[in-house]
């Protein structure tokens, strides 16, 4: 989202859309990045703003956002909308629960196998983003544009149950890899997480996970892969 402002900013940023208010009165957060003052005094300037479930807001104009410097309010030319795609982590923690198979003789990692296909299969074929796919099993595959590329490889992946050790060695790899440097400002990062039920020890590791993808500002998802009683 590009902003156009009369003169030289900073200092704070107000989000005035009611709807915006009513929703995320606590959590809610707008970010003011990549100030450019070359044309000085009009300036430009990047904001993102997401509600507080995390979700960004879409639909925003002058009348909804105030730049404020030194107390004063300054006036916005211009909010312009932009979709600069993500730089998005799927990351496989493989393990031997994963040749678990159900009463159809279909192992757990044959129904991720599946989802994920019928994911990539109905992918937007134009998008900004690209897609990446790592393991703890010898499997990676780096900032791919094409969404049939990376569908591609992860069909050739072949694992193994019995090797493969359950590791979030893999979750810190992936928020590295989303947090690679991007052509476009304002890049989304995220991360889809396939696990096991992770160990105690394993679990030690979060927090330090948890602040570095804060710092990079990536996005998780989780989905862990287990039995109904866990």
């Amino acid at each position: 989202m590009q902003k156009q402002i009369s003169r030289f900013v900073l200092l704070s940023v107000l989000l005035l859309s009611s709807f915006w208010v009513a929703k995320a009165q606590i959590a809610a957060r707008a970010v003011l990045y990549n100030t450019n003052t070359e044309s000085f005094p009009q300036i430009t300037s990047y904001l993102n703003a997401f509600d507080g479930a995390g979700n960004f807001i879409h639909g925003l104009g002058v009348q909804n956002v105030k730049i404020i410097e030194d107390g004063q309010s300054l006036s916005i030319d211009e909010i312009i909308e932009m979709n600069p795609g993500s730089q998005y982590v799927v990351a496989i923690n493989m393990g031997p629960a994963y040749a678990i198979q159900d009463v159809n003789g279909i192992s757990r990692f044959e129904h991720i196998r599946t989802a994920l296909q019928s994911w990539i299969e109905t992918y937007p074929q134009t998008t900004a983003d690209n897609l990446s796919l790592v393991s703890n099993d010898e499997l990676e595959g780096l900032h791919f544009d094409d969404p049939a590329e990376w569908l591609s490889l992860f069909q050739s992946f072949q694992p193994n149950f019995d090797t493969a050790l359950p590791s979030l060695d893999v979750l810190s790899q992936a928020i590295i890899t989303a947090s690679n440097p991007t052509a476009q400002a304002g890049t989304g990062r995220g991360i889809l997480l396939i696990t096991p039920l992770p160990s105690a020890a394993s679990l030690a590791a979060l927090p330090s996970l948890e602040s570095l993808a804060k710092q990079n500002q990536v996005r998780i998802n989780i989905w862990m892969v287990s039995s109904r009683a866990y």
